[in-house]
């Protein structure tokens, strides 16, 4: 569960191996995909490769709460 209150906070974006679903709970937040930025609000929900750079890239209405569920693959045996 991610929770953003301060209209200052600046994130990174991220990279992870696996896939990443996020539900927007709250707020409205500018959400960037690799070079593809998209607007997202209360309901809308996101599925995206962990290996491309995503984050929030714009705060447009808070709070913003979200959840944020990474799948990993598993390990070679």
């Amino acid at each position: 569960l991610v929770t953003i209150t301060k209209p200052d906070e600046v994130f990174p974006l991220f990279q992870h191996a696996g896939v990443e679903l996020i539900h927007i709970l709250d707020g409205i937040v500018e959400y960037g995909y690799g070079s593809k930025r998209y607007v997202l609000r209360k309901g809308d929900t996101m599925q995206l490769h962990g290996e491309v750079a995503h984050g929030p890239t714009k705060l447009i209405e808070l709070p913003v709460q979200f959840l944020s569920l990474k799948v990993h693959p598993l390990p070679e045996p």
